[in-house]
């Protein structure tokens, strides 16, 4: 069984950035991550197939982590982008499965498809509904666990679709109190997503719960 498991660290006020394209030792910095979220998000991709995530998070960081799983496989990426990545990243010179997922009809052009697949990355169409097209890609290939890095309207795609599993939530001491902070999910939701805790557990002033939605 495919499972999608969401993994945000959000400050004490519900926001998953302070400013757009921000790097993890920032975050790090102003109390937003910390080394003891790092490794937890170390020990998660070890235990997953494949990370979902979107253009933003992939231009901050730069790259892909690179890691293995507990199988001795890399660790599969999926990057959400309908206008190209820039061609001057770290992530298109890296060996790992990556692929990018782009609309049928307002996507990449074939120049960028075109300079994608010449440095390994594949290239995924979504038709009309992008989270339940990439579901049944990654449930075709039989993932079993598949990380959800998102931002606020990734996120939102994929509890709107009903399709996310568990959360990986770290809670943050920090209030960040901006107009420019990122939001955790996106407006809008048809529904309420509830959630069933499963583990807490606090590693200095950083909160780590996991949970599991209810049906």
């Amino acid at each position: 069984m495919t499972k999608i498991v969401n993994v945000n660290a959000v400050s004490l006020d519900g926001y998953i950035s302070l400013k757009k394209y921000e790097t993890d030792s920032e975050r790090i910095a102003y109390g937003l991550s910390s080394l003891a979220d790092q490794e937890h998000l170390k020990q998660l991709l070890m235990g997953s197939s494949a990370v979902i995530t979107g253009s933003t998070s992939l231009i901050s960081a730069g790259k892909t982590w690179g890691i293995q799983n507990i199988r001795g496989d890399l660790v599969e990426w999926y990057v959400f982008t309908n206008k190209g990545l820039p061609e001057s990243l770290p992530f298109w010179s890296e060996t790992g499965p990556r692929t990018l997922v782009t609309s049928r009809t307002r996507g990449i052009s074939s120049e960028q498809e075109d300079f994608a697949l010449q440095r390994g990355v594949s290239v995924f169409y979504y038709e009309n509904d992008p989270a339940r097209e990439l579901y049944a890609h990654l449930k075709s290939k039989k993932l079993d666990q598949v990380l959800l890095f998102g931002g606020g309207q990734i996120n939102q795609l994929f509890f709107a679709a009903k399709l996310v599993f568990g959360v990986e939530l770290t809670i943050c001491p920090v209030i960040l109190g901006s107009s420019e902070a990122s939001k955790y999910v996106v407006a809008n939701l048809p529904s309420p997503a509830k959630l069933k805790l499963i583990t807490s557990q606090a590693r200095g002033d950083h909160v780590f719960l996991s949970y599991r939605i209810e049906e």
